[in-house]
């Protein structure tokens, strides 16, 4: 063999560290031109200023090529001799796509599928690992926890967000219901469960899905040994074993959540630590994308405000790819949810695109299924997408929960639909949004996660997609001013000549264009690629200030770290000092000054149960989703007299712009208020038409942890007491024994706490009749659907009264005039909608 190595002239043999040159001698497939100037500059940025540093973010528009990058950053490293390197993706669909690129461009790369240990190539630092991020974060993990843990010397992390979640999947123990573990913890806890609520508990112990208490922190930290000793029995299952090492050590740091169908347990934070190949590595770069607020990276991640705001970006380049939102509810009010998703989801023969829809829940889904979309979820959703990529386009596709790791490129979705507003699905994130509901961090998760969805069919510089954003929650979502401020730039501009359009489409339709053809000439023109279209759109973002937006709350998720961090290292009173700090200084509401107030007393506890009983006390006087303390706080307060009902409309209806916003408001109002969605959501919603009606409401069993679910002060001396049944089969016969007892036990908190009040009882609820076992205490009347649907009907048409008039000119006696016309009166709320509840035997008419 020649020995071309002694022929060579000067200083050879050494391998190139800059990526560019790197670049230029891989050999690499035909097609494969030079680097793009956004990979140039980042990659020239991260050598020449940044290569030293140990964490780096690389956020870059969508198809910029941020694969490339992490592979040059990772094969650089491993020229300078700092290895092993591994390249970490979301899921295996992006493992083999990043493998496919790694072969194209010429890297020694190797993955690691299966069961199986490490490739050797990887471990002698001579190729690149790509692998799933739940490779390395699991705790049965082949690159070993703790001090065993494999040494790395430079890891690339695709998605970062993506890594947080699959982090906390890895160490959250999930139970479903009829476990032994699952029956053994909620027997363990009963006590403190229904201390908590009363009915919730009820629901709970009768498996309702919407049932959900977390174990008080005072409960979960005494008995932790005995919590240790169940685990422990069951850490052969697989719903524990690849958690248990993770958690088996810090139990008194996890929190608890049991609801009627499942428990989870996970530690408050994140346990990075354990795993050292990435707690330990030399360098770490994260990819993340432009439309993302990076802020959840410092508690999900262990990075340092510092990192989070300098990422290397690409500064010439403000948006990529096309994306013509529209919203159809505002187009017309005859473009509702159920016309869209009558329309887009049928099976069209021909279809020259994809269409998909995302949604946040199964239930949602049904709608999808019944006009024959193919609903895709965990186990078939790869195969849908390989389907769509195909150009097999026949069918919609609906994807539930899944906003981020699914690629719809070019034809395989020129259409994208996004119905309702996201919501987590796991027992954590349903917990935050019910405790922190309308604060900046359930608002920048709800921004990210709307973002990410939008993201899915545009994913390079010269693709396009028609968005349609449909669903009353998710239109009012976008609508406000104090949500969009959470969007990057780019997609607020999107969703601004969204409403723009929506605004031209009006004079379309005022020549005698039908909605529907406006709707459909607005996809055409996007998908046919209209001239002035595009030249309008690129007019209008190119308005846009800077490629990335500033990241939210950085002072207050370090904060809530260093927290979490002196915890662990049994500093409890300096834990609870930064969290009163936090609420003190950084708390913009009472929720979350309630919020950061338990915080401390969970820290304080260990050190003193009696300053901590205070502190709880004073959290739940700020917000009452908090847990209930032990010595309880205080009595409800009096509701306020119902004279000025009609005041309260008119302030109700003028926090509204304009009528356009006001009717956004109502549909969002209505559209949970039937039967069949969840349950807390129709009580959410109830709750706030009573509110938008100028009824003085509250939500006892959510905020005080006992009571019924809804109470309205219809008068002085009159309340009404409901208990929302939505989720129970529509031809269900009979109210059932544990239904009418709630009712019971409602009633009498309600007379013990508002002695001299009289109540009127409602339980919303298709059946009008007692089971033979039931009872109830006093006269109940049942909301049905029928009563239901009336009450929504009157709604929207009282609220219409006003879509044509000036919002800031109304008077008390238009209001009342309307609420006498439409019989929502105070005596009206329950003559005209319910029903007297017929006595166990007797006929169901």
């Amino acid at each position: 063999m020649v020995d071309f190595k002694k022929r060579l002239k000067g200083a050879s043999g050494k391998r190139p560290l800059a990526p560019a040159e790197i670049y230029d001698r891989l050999d690499r497939e035909v097609d494969k031109g030079p680097l793009r100037p956004a990979q140039e500059a980042v990659l020239a940025e991260w050598h020449d200023k940044r290569r030293r540093e140990r964490d780096a973010i690389v956020k870059l528009h969508t198809g910029q090529g941020k694969t490339l990058i992490g592979l040059l950053i990772l094969q650089s490293k491993l020229n300078e001799g700092v290895g092993p390197a591994v390249y970490l993706c979301p899921d295996n669909f992006l493992v083999e796509q990043t493998a496919l690129q790694a072969r194209q461009f010429g890297f020694e790369y190797c993955t690691a599928l299966g069961k199986g240990d490490l490739p050797d190539k990887f471990l002698d630092s001579k190729a690149i690992l790509i692998c799933t991020v739940q490779k390395l974060f699991n705790g049965l993990t082949k690159f070993g926890l703790h001090n065993r843990s494999i040494s790395v010397g430079a890891t690339v992390i695709d998605d970062a967000h993506a890594c947080i979640d699959a982090i906390r999947d890895a160490s959250t123990i999930k139970l479903e219901r009829g476990s032994g573990a699952y029956d053994e913890l909620a027997a363990l806890f009963s006590g403190a469960l229904e201390s908590q609520g009363q009915g919730t508990y009820a629901d709970l112990s009768n498996g309702s899905y919407d049932a959900l208490l977390p174990v008080p922190y005072w409960d979960w930290i005494d008995r932790s040994n005995d919590v240790a000793r169940i685990f422990s029995k069951y850490a052969n299952a697989d719903a524990i074993k690849f958690a248990w090492p993770l958690v088996k050590d810090i139990l008194a740091e996890c929190e608890c959540l049991i609801s009627g169908q499942a428990i989870e347990v996970y530690p408050r934070l994140a346990p990075l630590d354990a795993f050292g190949s990435y707690a330990d590595a030399k360098h770490r770069v994260f990819m993340s994308a432009t439309i993302s607020d990076d802020s959840f990276l410092i508690k999900g991640l262990g990075l340092s405000s510092a990192t989070v705001e300098s990422p290397l970006t690409y500064a010439r380049e403000k948006w990529s790819g096309e994306k013509m939102v529209l919203i159809p509810s505002l187009i017309s009010d005859q473009l509702t949810r159920p016309e869209v998703v009558a329309k887009f989801g049928q099976r069209i023969k021909g279809r020259k695109h994809g269409v998909v829809a995302l949604v946040p829940s199964f239930k949602v889904a049904e709608d999808w299924k019944a006009k024959s979309a193919i609903v895709a979820d965990k186990t078939s959703i790869d195969k849908e997408v390989q389907r769509l990529r195909a150009g097999e386009f026949e069918a919609t596709l609906t994807v539930v929960n899944r906003y981020d790791g699914i690629d719809l490129p070019d034809q395989s979705c020129r259409v994208l639909i996004l119905d309702s507003r996201p919501f987590g699905e796991s027992l954590h994130e349903r917990h935050l949004e019910r405790c922190l509901s309308s604060t900046d961090a359930v608002a920048i998760r709800v921004a990210r996660t709307i973002e990410q969805g939008m993201g899915r069919s545009v994913r390079g510089e010269k693709d396009y997609s028609a968005i349609l954003l449909i669903g009353p929650e998710l239109v009012r979502t976008i609508r406000s001013a104090d949500s969009r401020a959470f969007l990057s730039a780019q997609t607020r501009q999107q969703i601004e000549i969204g409403l723009n359009i929506a605004d031209f489409a009006k004079e379309d339709m005022e020549k005698g264009t039908t909605p529907e053809q406006v709707l459909d000439g607005l996809i055409a023109q996007c998908l046919r690629r209209d001239d002035d279209w595009k030249e309008y759109y690129a007019e209008e973002m190119g308005k846009i200030d800077s490629a990335t937006s500033s990241p939210k709350r950085l002072k207050e998720f370090a904060l809530e770290l260093k927290a979490e961090q002196l915890a662990r290292d049994s500093r409890y009173d300096d834990a609870a000092k930064v969290m009163q700090d936090l609420a003190d200084k950084h708390a913009s509401t009472d929720v979350e000054k309630g919020w950061y107030l338990q915080e401390a007393a969970r820290h304080l506890y260990r050190s003193s149960k009696v300053e901590a009983e205070k502190l709880q006390t004073a959290a739940h006087k700020r917000n009452r989703f908090l847990l209930r303390p032990r010595t309880r706080a205080g009595v409800p307060p009096q509701l306020p007299v119902e004279q000025r009902r009609v005041e309260k409309i008119i302030e109700w209806i003028q926090t509204h712009p304009d009528p356009a916003n006001l009717t956004v408001s109502v549909e969002s109002l209505v559209s949970s208020l039937r039967f069949g969605v969840d349950a807390d959501e129709f009580e959410a919603s109830f709750d706030r038409l009573g509110k938008a009606l100028g009824i003085a409401c509250e939500r006892p069993d959510k905020e005080w942890k006992e009571g019924p679910d809804n109470l309205w002060r219809l008068r002085t001396n009159k309340c009404l007491l409901v208990e929302c049944k939505t989720e129970v089969v529509a031809d269900r016969k009979e109210i059932a024994k544990y239904e009418a007892e709630q009712m019971n036990q409602s009633h009498g908190w309600f007379k013990k706490t508002y002695a001299g009040v009289d109540a009127e009882c409602v339980i919303v609820i298709p059946p009008k009749k007692l089971a033979a076992a039931a009872s109830l205490a006093q006269p109940t009347t049942a909301l049905r659907k029928d009563g239901l649907d009336r009450l929504v009907k009157s709604v929207r048409s009282f609220f219409g009264e006003f879509f044509a008039q000036d919002l800031q000119t109304l008077s008390p006696m238009q209001v009342q005039q309307a609420l006498d016309k439409h019989q929502l009166g105070a005596d009206d709320l329950l003559s005209k909608y319910t029903t007297p509840i017929k006595g166990a035997g007797l006929p169901d008419e």
